[in-house]
C-alpha cells in the first residue's frame, strides 16, 4: 500500500518515510457504529463527517492502542456494529492530544519526537568558518556569505558596507603625509612641516682657493714605423738611419703592407730573413745600407734600384705548378713520334724548372722516349704557354723547342 507523508508530501511503501524519516499514522476506529454520512465514533456521541475519535489514554513511544468490540447485528432495526481496530501512534503524548478537528488527526510536527535526516553542511557553509574568514581574509568571507545567507539580508548588507568603508577611508589615510604629531603627555598636538619644504638661509660663501693639479702627461703612441725601427736595428745591428730606410722602401716604394724579420740567413754574414704579406725575401745589408732584396732567384733590389715590386711577385707566383707541368706534358707528347713512350721525371727532380710572368708560363725540363729505330733515348726541352683560363684549363702554346727543333718564338720573362 502506498502512503503519503504528512510532512514532505513523498509518497512511499513501509512503516516511515524514507525522505524525512515520520512515521506514518494508520488509523482505524473500534466498536463504532455506522450512523450514517461516513461518521466514525470511538465509545463518544459525538458525530460529524470524516470525524475520528479516541477513547484510548494509553501514551508510549511508537506503541499501538485498540479498542475492540465484537460485530454485534441487530436483526430488528437492520443495523450492524462493526469492531474496528485503532491503529495509530501516540509519541510521547496522550491519544487524546492528536485529535484535531480536522479530519480528526493532528498533522503539525510537534506530534511526532521523530528527527528528520538533515543534509551534513559543508565546512565553507557553517556560520562559525564564514565568520573566521570574515576577520581573517574577508574577501573570502564576504563571497560565501553572500552564497550560503547565513545571516539575514540587512545583517550582511551592514557586514558587507562596513568593509567597503573601511577600504574607502584607509586609502585616503595611505595617501595623506602625515602632518601631526602627539606630545609624550598625549594631550598638545603639534604640526610638523616637512623638512624639504623649509627654506634654508643663505649663507655668505667662503671663497677656497684650492690649486688645481695639471693632468698627467700622456705617452705618444707608438708608430708602427718606430716599432720597426727598434726591432730590426736591435735583432741586425744597423742604424736607425738604415732601418727607416729599409722600412721606407717596403711600404712605401714596392708596396707591401706587413713586413717581419724572421731571423738571420744562412746565406751569408749580413743577410736577414723577412717576410713581407707572406713571402719569403732576404735582405742582405753592405757598408751600412741596403745591398739587395731577393726573393726565391728572383732579385726585386740591388743597386738602390727596385726591379720587382709587390705586384711583379704576384705575377710570377706559380699559382698552380702542377697544372703548369701537364700543360708542358701534353704539349711534348702532341709533338714527338713516339708519344706513347715518352717518359717524364717527377716534378721536383734536378733539371727540371718552372718560371711565370703574368699569363706567360715557361717550363724546361726532359724525357725519354723511344726513336723511329726503337731506341729509347732521353731529349731536352722548353715550352712556353699562355694560360687563358686556369680552372677550365684553357692554354695555348708560344714556344717549343725540342733539343735542336724549334716551333714559335720565345718571350722574354725578366
Amino acid at each position: 500500500m502506498t502512503y503519503k507523508c504528512e510532512y514532505c508530501g513523498f509518497e512511499y511503501d513501509g512503516e516511515e518515510c524514507p525522505q524525512c524519516g515520520a512515521p506514518h499514522p494508520v488509523t482505524t476506529t473500534t466498536n463504532n457504529k455506522i450512523t450514517g454520512n461516513n461518521t466514525y465514533s470511538t465509545n463518544n456521541d459525538t458525530t460529524g463527517n470524516n470525524t475520528y475519535g479516541t477513547n484510548n489514554n494509553t501514551a508510549g513511544n511508537y506503541r499501538y492502542s485498540t479498542d475492540n468490540e465484537s460485530i454485534n447485528t441487530n436483526a430488528d432495526d437492520n443495523s450492524t456494529t462493526y469492531n474496528y481496530t485503532t491503529n495509530y501512534y501516540t509519541i510521547n503524548s496522550h491519544a487524546a492530544d492528536n485529535y484535531t478537528s480536522d479530519n480528526g488527526y493532528r498533522t503539525d510536527s510537534s506530534a511526532f519526537n521523530t528527527k528528520k535526516h538533515k543534509k551534513r553542511k559543508r565546512l565553507t557553509e557553517t556560520r562559525g568558518f564564514i565568520v573566521f574568514l570574515l576577520i581573517v581574509f574577508f574577501p573570502a568571507g564576504l563571497f560565501l556569505m553572500w552564497t550560503n545567507k547565513v545571516f539575514k539580508f540587512s545583517t550582511r548588507t551592514i557586514i558587507t558596507l562596513f568593509y567597503v568603508l573601511m577600504i574607502y577611508f584607509g586609502t585616503k589615510m595611505n595617501g595623506l603625509p602625515e602632518t601631526t604629531n602627539t606630545t609624550a603627555s598625549g594631550n598638545a598636538k603639534t604640526v610638523e612641516v616637512a623638512a624639504e619644504n623649509t627654506p634654508t638661509p643663505i649663507s655668505n660663501p667662503t671663497l677656497t682657493l684650492t690649486s688645481t693639479p695639471s693632468p698627467a702627461p700622456t705617452k705618444k703612441p707608438v708608430s708602427k714605423k718606430e716599432k720597426f725601427i727598434k726591432k730590426v736595428s736591435a735583432k741586425t745591428g744597423i742604424t736607425q738611419k738604415t732601418a727607416g730606410n729599409l722600412y721606407d722602401l717596403f711600404y712605401k716604394k714596392m708596396g707591401f703592407k706587413t713586413i717581419d724579420i724572421v731571423q738571420k740567413s744562412k746565406t751569408g754574414k749580413a743577410t736577414y730573413d723577412f717576410k713581407a704579406d707572406g713571402f719569403n725575401l732576404k735582405v742582405a745589408f753592405k757598408d751600412g745600407g741596403v745591398s739587395s732584396i731577393k726573393w726565391q732567384f728572383y732579385t726585386l733590389y740591388a743597386g738602390k734600384v727596385i726591379k720587382i715590386d709587390k705586384q711583379g711577385v704576384l705575377d710570377r707566383q706559380l699559382v698552380d705548378s702542377v697544372k703548369y707541368y701537364m700543360y708542358a706534358e701534353d704539349i711534348i707528347t702532341d709533338n714527338i713520334k713516339t708519344p706513347s713512350t715518352a717518359r717524364f721525371p717527377d716534378m721536383d727532380s734536378s733539371g727540371v724548372g718552372m718560371q711565370r710572368k703574368g699569363k706567360i708560363v715557361a717550363v724546361q725540363g726532359y724525357f725519354d722516349a723511344q726513336n723511329t729505330y726503337g731506341a729509347v733515348v732521353r731529349s731536352k726541352y722548353t715550352v712556353e704557354f699562355s694560360v687563358t683560363d686556369l680552372d677550365a684549363n684553357k692554354y695555348k702554346p708560344v714556344y717549343i723547342k725540342i733539343d735542336d727543333e724549334v716551333k714559335g718564338k720565345w718571350i722574354e720573362l725578366d
